[in-house]
């Protein structure tokens, strides 16, 4: 039986897709909702019934059926303005801000612009926020959407787009300053500030460097060598095993060897950036039955546990 809050959600994205196309046609509703046009039908006719008070006409949904049954095309007569942005629970808005945390490092800088405002809008639709300190939401805000990139910070972006070696200079956390090559690999938001990840032709090993330790660093012109860090190797698989309630999801997903094991759904991600397939993975998690390998799920995992200590912190 399908879970009543996906239900909700479906019935809810329908009529806000109805609203926004009025006159589409079944068909393309089943196809965007990865269900069978009698699936819609029947979703259509509960929704219909729907209302409150008196039932009277504008207290009800309503469509136009008789453009439905000779047209296959289907229109809001009223929607009770289920189209207006609900409010947020402090709940709701803490997991929004939660993932807005969790998925900020791995946005190119011209969609992560957009974070202050789509933040201002999360805490503008819930109430229960409205108490909090304006020091509050600054830090709040800062932790989101950190301060403008330095030019070290544009630099190491530049490499790790370009896989372009780089060299730094380094102050440690003794105050020893020394000048590296590096292989860089990621650069991601820790719990105490932006961390690189690179292959260190100093050491020949793996190290981590804070940003902010970074005194300065320039492009070489020479390619980084492949080590396979936040890239994995061509051809690198993972498979989920998702609850049923995901089929609607199934079709919005670059899955491959879609199948059915009993009532679960299988599928199989080409993986060829690992942040990509993290993200991947902790938006499916509410479906999420078991993934494979392992070591992806307990990436996923991590990087979801770091991002809520940064809302608990705040």
């Amino acid at each position: 039986m399908e879970d009543k809050t996906v239900t909700l959600a479906r019935h809810l994205a329908l009529v806000v897709t109805v609203a926004q196309e009025p006159g589409i046609r079944v068909a393309e509703l089943a196809r965007r909702f990865n269900r069978s046009e009698e699936d819609i039908l029947a979703d259509l006719e509960v929704l219909d019934r729907a209302g409150f008070g008196s039932q009277m006409p504008d207290e009800m949904f309503g469509f136009e059926w008789d453009r439905l049954r000779s047209r296959g095309e289907v229109k809001l007569w009223f929607d009770l303005n289920v189209t207006g942005v609900p409010p947020l629970s402090e709940q709701e808005a803490a997991g929004l801000i939660t993932g807005l945390a969790a998925l900020s490092p791995q946005l190119p800088p011209e969609v992560a612009e957009g974070i202050p405002t789509l933040l201002a809008k999360v805490l503008s639709l819930a109430p229960a926020l409205a108490d909090r300190s304006l020091g509050d939401l600054t830090q709040l805000l800062a932790v989101i959407d950190p301060e403008p990139a330095s030019e070290v910070e544009d630099t190491v972006r530049a490499a790790i787009e370009r896989r372009e070696q780089m060299r730094l200079t380094y102050l440690s956390a003794r105050s020893h300053r020394s000048d590296r090559t590096v292989d860089p690999i990621s650069l991601t938001q820790e719990t105490d500030g932006w961390v690189l990840r690179a292959w260190c032709h100093l050491v020949e090993a793996e190290r981590h460097f804070r940003l902010d330790r970074i005194l300065a660093a320039e492009l070489t012109g020479h390619p980084a060598e492949n080590r396979l860090g936040g890239r994995a190797s061509k051809g690198s698989k993972c498979t989920v095993m998702l609850q049923p309630e995901a089929k609607w999801l199934v079709g919005q997903l670059p899955l491959r060897d879609v199948r059915s094991e009993g009532e679960l759904i299988v599928g199989t991600f080409r993986v060829f950036d690992d942040d990509w397939l993290t993200a991947q993975l902790i938006s499916l998690a509410p479906y999420l039955v078991a993934v494979r390998p392992q070591h992806w799920a307990d990436r996923a995992r991590e990087r979801a546990q770091r991002a809520l200590a940064v809302w608990d912190r705040h």
